[in-house]
């Protein structure tokens, strides 16, 4: 009987861990199909505040100068961000 009672709570265990495995599968495939900044809708308006303010953050910490005149568009501003993030260190999990 407990050897029974084992069997049906591993196999209970191994249906939750392919449904976790599924839905991990369906978040990766998600992720894939991210669009680039340049093709957003949006990614010819100006970039944000939070943009800008990280921006700014970021350009500093890659020790480079901040040009608070310049102007961003959303897209130009997400490109980057990513570029000073992969410099810096930040944002990379």
């Amino acid at each position: 009987m407990a050897v029974t009672e084992a069997q049906r709570l591993l196999r209970s265990l191994q249906v939750s861990v392919e449904r976790i495995m599924v839905k991990q599968t369906s978040a990766d495939r998600n992720d894939t199909t991210l669009q680039h900044p340049e093709q957003w809708k949006t990614g010819d308006e100006p970039a944000t505040t939070a943009q800008r303010s990280y921006l700014e953050t970021l350009t500093r910490e890659a020790n480079e100068e901040w040009d608070p005149d310049q102007s961003w568009t959303k897209s130009e501003a997400a490109v980057r961000i990513e570029e000073l993030q992969k410099k810096t260190g930040r944002g990379q999990g």
